[in-house]
């Protein structure tokens, strides 16, 4: 059973198998994923009618993780940081390098 992101091609046969009536731990135990994985998918990604669109879920999940990993890219947008983390990187190298680490 796998316990890591639900693919797009799992969202494809989960959309179908959801709107066939199917209950959510069964459509765990077809798609070989935590029947909490499920849910969440569900919970998250679902209408507030209750739909499940494939491509919109895909779309709310690819800006999630977008903006969950904008987190670590501090330097791209402040060029006064990246160009201190430089220098200090080039100091750190050139004194190693004199030394012969």
């Amino acid at each position: 059973m796998s316990h890591g992101h639900i693919k797009h091609e799992q969202r494809i046969e989960l959309a179908a198998l959801w709107r066939a009536g199917m209950k959510q731990k069964e459509i765990a135990k077809m798609l070989n994923v935590h029947a909490s994985s499920v849910s969440r998918e569900l919970k998250r990604n679902s209408t507030q009618s209750g739909e499940y669109w494939v491509n919109k879920s895909q779309q709310k999940c690819d800006e999630r993780r977008t903006k969950a990993n904008q987190q670590f890219r501090k330097i791209e947008g402040n060029e006064k940081l990246r160009n201190h983390i430089i220098r200090k990187l080039k100091k750190y190298w050139s004194r190693n390098k004199s030394q012969g680490d």
